[in-house]
């Protein structure tokens, strides 16, 4: 399939559309960050941007090392090359073909519609047997010259195609030092994603093909949930061959085969033949961890303001996973999992130790009428309580 695309396709609207987008994820940078100097000057930058981009003449400069506070380090796009990958998003996401099962991208559901979809097939089929994988390394083993290849099939605008080819073939540069990867894609951008989508769209389908399969893609995630071994057989070897032409390799550290009764790991919550059960235990440990790290930051403020902000964050980690599907007892049961682990004991309420075991009663307290009730759940208690 052609895109009809051209160079006169970027518009001022598309360009304001991702100049707010830019803002708001870079609105905590730093003062010396670039994107004040671009937010400053947006109004002269904007008409230099368009008729650069209109003109073919645009040229994306090479990504930045950026250290973090602790050590770390990050690589990033300047905000102007930013801003325009995300045009460049814009304007590839409604013509580019995706898969509907591929769940990541904008308008396919995401991770709460893909863990409905499971939960709702599981409860309404005999589906016994499944396997759960994903590619170890995705991102950074993406073939480039076949992906453009994959590109040019479906772009003809010169223009467009110049900018993919910068994209895919960027560099890295580090205190003077300028580093091409041979193969992968940047993490870092906001057409990474649709970009990953899109590379394996003929994977997906060919899955989809197999009658009386449950397959879903959630970036480099895969699922399949069949009623009978034979089909699962099938679809798995399929998923190896395809993925083995493409020169990926899966991770043997998440990969799962077996029955549904067993349970096995989606979208961080845990399913069994029954649905949706708790919350996945690998996804429980990062949430303690989180909790743990959160505690070391507030643990200078008030008592009370403690309780209530470690509340509304577990209270907030709960919606974001469970889908509506969801029931108040699969809640409860997940919470009183998570609760014994997660949430630092030690607390104190404003007139000593926090003398219930139940710091979920401000979960109740924080959650509004419309959103999944959350139940309390015991705590263990502070040490030499």
């Amino acid at each position: 399939m052609k895109i009809t695309l051209s160079l006169t396709s970027f518009t001022p609207e598309i360009l304001d559309a991702s100049y707010i987008w830019l803002c708001a994820s870079r609105k905590n940078h730093p003062a010396n960050a670039d994107v004040w100097d671009l937010r400053f000057h947006w109004l002269q930058e904007k008409v230099r941007i368009l008729q650069a981009l209109r003109a073919g003449t645009y040229r994306l400069q090479p990504l930045r090392v950026t250290p973090r506070v602790g050590g770390e380090a990050c690589v990033m796009w300047s905000a102007r090359d930013a801003l325009v990958i995300h045009a460049l998003t814009c304007l590839l996401a409604p013509h580019l073909p995706v898969h509907h099962t591929c769940e990541h991208i904008r308008g396919q559901g995401g991770g709460k519609q893909s863990a409905r979809r499971v939960h709702h097939f599981l409860r309404n089929t005999n589906a016994s047997f499944v396997f759960r994988t994903d590619i170890r390394g995705y991102y950074a083993n993406i073939d480039k010259d076949r992906l453009y290849r994959q590109l040019t099939t479906c772009i003809t605008c010169p223009g467009i195609r110049s900018l993919l080819w910068q994209f895919l073939y960027y560099s890295v540069e580090n205190g003077g030092n300028f580093h091409t990867p041979v193969k992968g894609i940047p993490r870092a951008s906001s057409l990474s994603p649709l970009l990953a989508a899109f590379h394996l769209f003929h994977v997906d389908k060919a899955l989809t093909d197999i009658s009386g399969v449950r397959y879903a893609r959630y970036m480099d995630d895969f699922i399949i949930i069949t009623t009978t071994r034979h089909k699962l057989r099938r679809a798995v070897k399929l998923l190896k061959q395809r993925l083995h032409e493409f020169g990926f390799v899966l991770h043997p550290d998440k990969t799962q085969l077996g029955r549904t009764q067993r349970g096995f790991d989606w979208m961080g919550l845990w399913f069994t033949d029954k649905g949706i059960t708790a919350f996945a235990p690998r996804a429980t440990e990062k949430h303690r961890l989180k909790c743990r790290q959160l505690y070391e930051h507030i643990r200078h403020l008030n008592p009370e303001v403690q309780a209530t902000r470690m509340a509304l964050y577990l209270r907030r980690w709960v919606a974001s996973l469970l889908p509506l599907c969801a029931t108040d007892q699969v809640m409860e049961n997940s919470m009183v999992q998570v609760s014994w682990t997660s949430v630092p004991s030690g607390i104190p309420s404003s007139s000593g130790p926090l003398p219930s075991s139940f710091i979920g009663v401000a979960l109740f307290r924080n959650t509004k009428p419309n959103s999944p009730r959350v139940a309390a759940a015991p705590v263990a208690p502070a040490a030499g309580a």
